[in-house]
Parts: C-alpha cells; sequence; structure tokens
C-alpha cells in the first residue's frame, strides 16, 4: 500500500500559539517548511520548535509570494488584510486590505490551501472589494437575493458589487461548528425538532485558540444556517480591563476584537437566538462550543463532544457517542477540531465538499450589526448593514 503524501505547511502564529499548533501538525501529518509571526522577532524561535530546517519568516506578503508550500496555515496574522498607513519618501501612504487580498487570491490560484482562524474577510465592507476572480458579488434590490447572501453574477440577473474571489472568502475559516462532527452526527435528530424557534450559542476559547471575533463568526454562521438573518440584534461589549481602563469601542470588523460578546437576535415571526462569545483575554478559560435547538417537538443540545436529544415531554430520545477522542486536557480536544476540518480540506476526496457553502454576506452583516449595537447601545439591523456596504 502506498503512503499517504506528505503535505508540506507554512505556518502563521503567534508564540502563545504553540502548543496547539504542534498537535495540529501532528494530527495532520504535516511537514512545516516555514514558520512567521506577527510579534517581531519570534520568527527564528517558533521555527526551530517545528523544524531545524523550517524556515523563519518576517513578511506574511511576501512568504505568499516566494515560499514554496501545498498549505498556508494563519493561525495569527496581526494587521495583514487591514488598512494601515506607513511612511515613505514621498510621505504617508497607504497599505489596503484589498493589496493583501489580491496577494491570497494569486497563491490560491497556484493552487496552495489558505486555512485561517479568523475570519477572512472579517467586515461586510470587505465584501465590496473588487474582486479579482470576478463573478461573485452582494446582490442588488432583490429580497429573495437578500436571503440567499453572496451569489454567483453569472448566474443571477441581479447586478452585483464585485467582491473579492470566486469564493467570496479569502481563506477557509476552521474549525466552522456545523460541518463539525457533532452537527454531522446530530443532522438526522435536528428533523425531528419539527420547526426551530429559539437557539442559543455559547461559543468561547481559550489562551492562543483563537480571539472572540473567530467565535462570533462560528456562532453567527451556526445560527444563521438554522434560522436565517434576524430582523434585529441587540448586543453588548465586554472588553479586556473592564472598570481599569477606558471604554473602548469596537468598530465594524471582527479582526482585532478581544473580550466578550453577548447578543439577543430577533425574528419578525416570533422566533429568537441568543449569542454569547468570549475569548481568553476576559477569563473565559478554556475552548468551549456548545449550541442548543428548541423546536415543538423538543430540544437538542450540541456541543463539540456530542449532542443529546430530549424530546418535549422530558425523555432523552437519543445521545450520541463520545465524538472525540479522550484527551488529557481541553487544549488537545480542540487541536483534533481543527486538524479534523483541516484534514477534510486537504482531502482530495472531501476538499471543497460542503453541505452549504458560508454566507458571507449573511454573516458578516449579522456580526456587523451586533458590533455596530454594541457601539449604538440599540437594537441594530443586519439588513441596514448589507445596505450601507452596497453603498460604500
Amino acid at each position: 500500500m502506498a503512503s499517504p503524501v506528505t503535505r508540506t505547511a507554512i505556518l502563521w502564529l503567534e508564540p502563545d500559539q504553540l502548543n496547539l499548533l504542534q498537535r495540529i501538525v501532528a494530527d495532520a501529518g504535516l511537514r512545516v517548511v516555514g514558520v512567521g509571526s506577527p510579534v517581531l522577532g519570534r520568527a527564528a524561535e517558533l521555527a526551530a520548535a517545528f523544524d531545524a530546517h523550517a524556515l523563519p519568516l518576517d513578511d506574511l506578503r511576501q512568504a505568499l509570494t516566494s515560499v514554496e508550500g501545498d498549505l498556508f496555515l494563519l493561525a495569527s496574522i496581526g494587521d495583514f488584510g487591514r488598512t494601515r498607513h506607513a511612511a515613505s519618501a514621498s510621505g504617508t501612504t497607504a497599505h489596503t486590505g484589498i493589496d493583501d487580498c489580491l496577494v491570497l487570491d494569486q497563491r490560491r490560484n497556484r493552487g496552495t490551501l489558505i486555512v485561517s482562524f479568523e475570519p477572512l474577510p472579517a467586515s461586510i465592507l470587505d465584501l465590496a472589494m473588487p474582486a479579482p476572480s470576478g463573478g461573485v458579488g452582494l446582490p442588488v434590490g432583490s429580497s429573495d437575493a437578500e436571503q440567499a447572501g453572496v451569489v454567483l453574477g453569472q448566474q443571477s440577473s441581479s447586478p452585483v458589487l464585485p467582491v473579492t474571489s470566486a469564493v467570496a472568502h479569502w481563506a477557509a475559516f476552521i474549525p466552522l461548528f456545523r460541518l463539525g462532527p457533532s452537527m454531522r452526527a446530530a443532522a438526522d435528530v435536528i428533523a425531528h425538532l419539527g420547526p426551530l424557534h429559539t437557539v442559543a450559542a455559547e461559543f468561547v476559547s481559550g489562551a492562543g485558540e483563537g480571539p472572540v471575533g473567530s467565535r462570533v463568526f462560528d456562532a453567527v454562521e451556526a445560527i444563521t444556517s438554522l434560522l436565517g438573518e434576524p430582523d434585529s440584534v441587540d448586543a453588548s461589549y465586554v472588553w479586556p480591563g473592564r472598570g481599569k481602563v477606558v471604554h473602548p469601542v469596537p468598530d465594524d470588523s471582527l479582526r482585532g476584537l478581544q473580550g466578550a460578546i453577548a447578543a439577543s437576535m430577533r425574528y419578525a415571526d416570533g422566533r429568537a437566538a441568543t449569542l454569547l462569545a468570549a475569548d481568553s483575554h476576559v477569563g473565559s478559560g478554556r475552548w468551549s462550543r456548545t449550541l442548543t435547538m428548541i423546536g415543538d417537538g423538543g430540544r437538542l443540545r450540541v456541543h463539540d463532544r456530542g449532542f443529546e436529544f430530549v424530546s418535549a415531554d422530558g425523555k432523552i430520545v437519543d445521545r450520541s457517542a463520545e465524538l472525540l477522542q479522550a484527551h488529557t486536557n481541553d487544549e488537545s480536544a480542540a487541536a483534533s477540531l481543527f486538524a479534523h476540518q483541516l484534514n477534510a480540506l486537504l482531502d482530495p476526496h472531501t476538499a471543497g465538499r460542503q453541505d452549504q457553502p458560508i454566507d458571507y454576506a449573511r454573516v458578516l452583516s449579522v456580526a456587523g450589526a451586533a458590533l455596530l449595537s454594541a457601539r449604538t447601545a440599540e437594537p441594530e439591523s443586519p439588513g441596514t448593514i448589507l445596505r450601507m456596504a452596497r453603498t460604500t
């Protein structure tokens, strides 16, 4: 029997993510050929921790252009993809997120898989960037299209604003709860609940496992895949050092966000959803994701290790076996979830197969409404956020 092909990987991470990435690399059977970090001066140390021959890298844009490998695994990317300013001989120049988007698109067209622990793009406004690959955009003026989110321009009669690429994302986001082993195992059970009317998501991460923006993106994606886009979102933001520092205000992007977000989502027909997302900067402790769904047929609670279905009369109807192997700590359990979806992306038999692609326009408009609500202290409409993006 032929031995499995070893994939080469370039990693981008922060020092506190070292243990998590080492476990992911081992579980996925990767050979690390290059390592970089958004923290200056740490690349050589981190590279040596993976492989004595791994190249230490200082610039992600340059690495994407010149370093060869099958996979770029972006655990933390600093300000890559965000507009920033730098001094030059001719004055101050702006380096825009679209420059980085183009680099990612060109690298992806060379057949390299690019995977990120953070959503890329992370703001609905980023979806209005010119499309290097063309053909995908934000639908304009159609209520059906609004429900569908991102649509293929060649298949729609509605005019579109271009977005970043033909797959409407800059990098594959992992781990996505909807595509995890627990939700797949519970797929048949969900039908027994009948129409869902209440959904609650609690997604938190520990040190090195991703910022709160990633957990918000994941939780909103799970909720909206079940209930669709809410009419309004009422959210609050809890920042690190609350009570000791001046109140920071989140901007329109999920990038660079630390702390906790709590949100209530309302639907015109009486359905409801709640969201709690947090990271280690406010004491969330360790990785945990739980999604609770309630319909007239009962309650289904799904978490990363399995699920439990309780009927409307209180009986336990179905319960999954342990879906993750036993672990000595929760950090390695989280690593298994990251590696599980990474392996699925690397497997030529399963790569690219999704029950439903991520609807970036819908997810980012809901997340954008939550961030705006946290600033205004008022309920905000995802539809308004989407219309703002169309006119930007």
